[in-house]
C-alpha cells in the first residue's frame, strides 16, 4: 500500500476538488519533493476562468512556482543543475518547463518557451495516471521528467517561490537592454510589474517610472526602485501618458516601456510613451485578451522603435535570478504577501481576477502552502 499525498485538482472551470493520490518511489533520475509553497500565478488564474485558448487543460494539478524540500533521491541523482551536490532534505526551487532540445523551435527559432513537446509542472493533464503528482498545489512533487532544471538554495520557502515571477521579468529585461541613465517605464504594479522595476533599478536605469494600482502596490514600488508612480484609477489614459512624458527628457518620451499590465490598451498606451529610437517590450498579455489598434508609422517606423515579445524565462534567467534573490532574500520574501492553505486557493484566485484584495489587505503576491491547515 503506497502513501498517499493530498492534491488540488481543478476538475473543469472554476471548480477544484481535493484528491488522494498514491506516491510513488522517484525515477531514477528524478526526485520526490516535499512542497513547501507554491506560488499563484495570473496564468492560474487563468486556467481556473478557463481563459486559456486552445486544448482543454482539466483535470490539472496547478502550481508551477514550486520550492520545497527533497524527500527522497532517485539512484542516479547527486547534483542539482548547477552540479551542486545534493541530498534528503535540501531546499529546492523546480522550475516549471521542461523544453525537449531537439525540436525546431528549440534548435532552429531558439525559442525553448515555445518547445513543441514541452512539459511543465503545474500543467499536466489528468493526474490519475502515473507519476500523478505534476503540480505545486499538491503535499508532494514527482519530479519525474528528463531534463527537469531545480537548484539547490538555503534562502526561505517564501524568498525562492519569488523566483519564477522573477525571471519574466528578466527576460523582459534582457530584451529591453537597458543602458546606465536610461529613463524606464514600467506599466502594470503586479508581482512581475514590481520585480520589473527592482531589476531596472538594478540594471542601471536612472529614473523608473510604475504605472499602476492599487495605491499600496505603488508604494512598494518606490521601495524597490521607482522614482515617480503613476495610479491608473486616479488619472485616465490621456492624462497617464501627460504625466509620464513629463518626467522625460524635454518631455520627449521613455527610452524603454515594459508593459507588465497585460492589458491590451496598455500596449497602444505605452507606445505613446515611448520616446525616439526607444524599446518596447510586451509582457503582459501571455494570453488573448483581445486586440489592439495601434498606427504603424507613428509607433514604429516613425519613430524608429523597436518592439519585443516575452514569453516564459530560459534556464540562464533561473540560475541568474536565483544568485540575486540569495544575495538580498529579504527584499523578495517581503512580496509575499498571502499564504493560504489548499482549501483557500479558489477564494485567493477570485480575488486576484477582481480587485486584488483579500483577508484585509492588498494582494502582491499570493502562495500555497499545502499542508497548512484552515
Amino acid at each position: 500500500m503506497h502513501p498517499t499525498s493530498k492534491a488540488l485538482v481543478l476538475m473543469e472551470k472554476k471548480k477544484f476538488e481535493i484528491k488522494e493520490y498514491p506516491i510513488l518511489d522517484p525515477a531514477e533520475a528524478g526526485a520526490l519533493i516535499k512542497v513547501e509553497l507554491a506560488g499563484i500565478c495570473g496564468t492560474d488564474v487563468h486556467v481556473y476562468n478557463g481563459q486559456v485558448p486552445g486544448k482543454e487543460p482539466y483535470p490539472v494539478i496547478l502550481g508551477h512556482e514550486i520550492v520545497g524540500k527533497i524527500e527522497k533521491l532517485g539512484e542516479c541523482l547527486t547534483t542539482d543543475s548547477q552540479g551542486l551536490p545534493i541530498k534528503e532534505g535540501d531546499r529546492v526551487f523546480v522550475a516549471p518547463a521542461i523544453a525537449c532540445g531537439k525540436c525546431y523551435k528549440c534548435l532552429v527559432s531558439e525559442a525553448p518557451t515555445r518547445c513543441q513537446f514541452k512539459k511543465a509542472y503545474g500543467f499536466v493533464k489528468n493526474p490519475d495516471q502515473e507519476p500523478h503528482l505534476t503540480g505545486g498545489f499538491s503535499s508532494y512533487l514527482q519530479m519525474s521528467y528528463t531534463g527537469s532544471l531545480f537548484l539547490k538554495t538555503d534562502v526561505s520557502p517564501s524568498s525562492a517561490v519569488v523566483l519564477e515571477p522573477f525571471t519574466i521579468a528578466l527576460h523582459a529585461l534582457e530584451k529591453a537592454s537597458i543602458q546606465i541613465g536610461d529613463v524606464v517605464i514600467v506599466q502594470g504594479s503586479g508581482a512581475i510589474g514590481l520585480l520589473t522595476v527592482l531589476g531596472a533599478k538594478l540594471t542601471g536605469a536612472s529614473k523608473i517610472i510604475s504605472i499602476g494600482a492599487p495605491q499600496g502596490r505603488l508604494d512598494l514600488a518606490k521601495e524597490l526602485g521607482a522614482d515617480v508612480t503613476i495610479n491608473i484609477e486616479k488619472y485616465g489614459p490621456d492624462e497617464r501618458i501627460t504625466i509620464a512624458k513629463e518626467h522625460t527628457p524635454n518631455g520627449f518620451g521613455a527610452d524603454v516601456v515594459l508593459e507588465c499590465a497585460g492589458s491590451p490598451k496598455a500596449v497602444r498606451e505605452g507606445l505613446d510613451m515611448l520616446g525616439e529610437g526607444g524599446t518596447f517590450v510586451e509582457v503582459g498579455n501571455f494570453t488573448d485578451n483581445g486586440e489592439v489598434e495601434i498606427n504603424p508609422f507613428k509607433h514604429l517606423i516613425g519613430k524608429n522603435n523597436t518592439v519585443y515579445g516575452v514569453w516564459g524565462a530560459y534556464p540562464k534567467h533561473f540560475i541568474k535570478g536565483l544568485r540575486w534573490i540569495e544575495k538580498i532574500p529579504n527584499v523578495f520574501s517581503d512580496l509575499v504577501t498571502h499564504i493560504v492553505p489548499l482549501e483557500r486557493v479558489g477564494e485567493i484566485i477570485d480575488s486576484l481576477a477582481n480587485n486584488y484584495h483579500y483577508q484585509g489587505k492588498d494582494i502582491i503576491k499570493a502562495a500555497v502552502r499545502p499542508d497548512s491547515q484552515e
